[in-house]
């Protein structure tokens, strides 16, 4: 017998543009691994990134996984995707620019079926964690990117006839996924706060319990919800550790070449990889900058 369930009435909304400079995720890029240098040997961080910084950084990922995504599908909607069906290629866009900045400790591409005890192919997404300087005061801030989320919320998949709702429904139920659900969409990512991460994890839970009521999530997940996403208990590179999406350039999939790459500015990495999954225009324009520009003489 059918669940009876609440009409579903969320309109998505449309993802922002992130119109930044080159010039500005180059300088952000040079604080940023200063930072972690001078943070290297440390236990606890003292030296951080402004909120800007890290906001323009992780704009430039998230824009340029955006143009990729349009390059394959541009007849597809940003935000209302098929379902299941990009997550991992849009995690893998947003992973390997951020593997020449970051070290492993500090970024994570996951399936969250790992919350549950195994793998179970739910959603692949990327976290990060960043040194922040705020108020005089320099703390780590875990961050999610998931250009992909809107997946979950097309109406189809969260109305009758359809007996097993979406994450997207389950999420919407409340005024407080709702604000969380809306910010991911527009910006592609968001903090991950306590109570950011507990409604993100909420909504696959809800969606799993769906199928099995008494399933439950590991005892990492509850101690501390914010930092759950860096664990290496749902890493996906467990499963796949060479090969993240098997349609990107052999060059990306290289051990040796991502520790060249390492060396690079990220900006110039990822767009010399990933020169035929971009608008060639796009490419050329930003590709010529990069090789002008040189993050030593950036001002920190």
């Amino acid at each position: 017998m059918p669940v009876e369930r609440k009409p579903y009435d969320y309109v998505a909304p449309t993802p922002v543009r992130h119109d930044v400079s080159d010039e500005e995720v180059m300088v952000a890029e040079a604080r940023l691994r200063r930072a972690l240098l001078l943070n290297k040997d440390l236990k606890t961080p003292r030296h951080g990134i402004s909120r800007s910084d890290a906001e323009t950084f992780l704009k430039w990922v998230t824009e340029n996984d955006r143009l990729a995504y349009h390059e394959q599908y541009p007849e597809r909607p940003l935000v209302l995707t098929d379902i299941g069906s990009v997550c991992g290629r849009s995690a893998s866009l947003c992973y390997w620019p951020l593997k020449s900045v970051l070290p492993d400790d500090r970024l994570n591409i996951f399936n969250i079926g790992g919350l549950f005890g195994k793998h179970a192919g739910i959603h692949e997404a990327v976290a990060v964690k960043l040194p922040i300087s705020e108020d005089g005061n320099v703390s780590d801030k875990v961050f999610l990117l998931d250009n992909s989320y809107g997946q979950f919320f097309w109406p189809e998949f969260n109305t009758p006839p359809r007996e097993q709702f979406a994450e997207g429904y389950f999420v919407t139920q409340t005024e407080e996924g709702r604000e969380f659900a809306g910010q991911l969409l527009r910006n592609g990512f968001i903090e991950m706060t306590t109570k950011n991460a507990s409604t993100y994890i909420k909504g696959f839970e809800d969606f799993k319990k769906q199928a099995d009521p008494h399933i439950t999530m590991q005892d990492y997940v509850m101690a501390d919800p914010a930092t759950t996403f860096m664990h290496p208990r749902i890493s996906n590179f467990k499963l796949r550790p060479e090969k993240p999406v098997d349609w990107l350039p052999p060059e990306i999939m290289a051990r040796d070449t991502l520790q060249d790459v390492a060396l690079q500015t990220p900006l110039t990495a990822y767009l010399k990889i990933h020169e035929n999954t971009i608008p060639r225009e796009i490419h050329a324009k930003a590709f010529g900058k990069a090789r002008e520009g040189e993050t030593s003489k950036l001002a920190l």
